[in-house]
């Protein structure tokens, strides 16, 4: 929990500019401290924004659909099974019913992210936040901030879902199988009770 401790008595962090981010695709929002990143990056496909620092630093929030409604525990053990090493040293982790946290260093580099889940529209909101292990002084005592702050409100995704579940007419069922890494790109069907809704042409 290291990421989380507090600061030795008598040492200050100055005060950050924090502004609000909100994903107008899905309505993941979070606070980031823009004195400290630079402009943000949408992605392509309107699923978030990517923001960089001096030295390295790169901060994620997205959103992804749940297309095979994924928990916690199973996303965790997801991500963890893959082949890129970088959970091998997971050092905190946090798993509630509709949270994921996990944190650790993996070549030279710190990772903070937090995962939430329980959106109504089947979406999981996400922050991944990573900066160098020696700019540790500069990141660390934002972290606590930032990871809170991740929270959702209705997307137009999510309002599109609603108009379409509503809607009176045969939509055909059928297996999807695709799983969201974080920063991936979703796809364009999404899962609404026992019925998969096409969503781009």
């Amino acid at each position: 929990m290291a990421l989380l401790a507090m600061a030795p008595v008598g040492v200050t962090h100055p005060t950050h500019r924090w502004r609000i981010y909100r994903n107008q695709r899905f309505g993941t929002l979070a606070e980031v401290p823009d004195d400290l990143f630079g402009t943000a990056r949408p992605a392509d496909n309107g699923d978030g924004a990517t923001w960089t620092a001096r030295g390295g630093a790169r901060l994620r929030i997205f959103g992804s659909w749940n297309v095979l409604e994924e928990t916690p525990a199973s996303y965790d053990a997801f991500l963890r099974n893959g082949r890129s090493g970088r959970y091998a040293s997971v050092t905190y982790k946090v798993t509630r019913r509709d949270l994921l946290i996990l944190s650790g260093t993996h070549q030279g580099m710190v990772f903070y992210e937090r995962y939430a889940f329980g959106d109504p529209s089947g979406a999981i909101h996400a922050l991944v936040l990573d900066y160098p292990a020696t700019a540790r002084s500069t990141f660390d005592p934002i972290v606590a901030r930032l990871s809170a702050s991740l929270r959702w409100t209705p997307g137009r995704a999510g309002e599109r879902i609603r108009r379409l579940d509503q809607a009176p007419r045969r939509i055909p069922s059928g297996p999807v199988r695709q799983r969201i890494r974080p920063g991936s790109r979703p796809g364009c069907i999404v899962k609404v009770g026992i019925r998969h809704l096409r969503l781009c042409s």
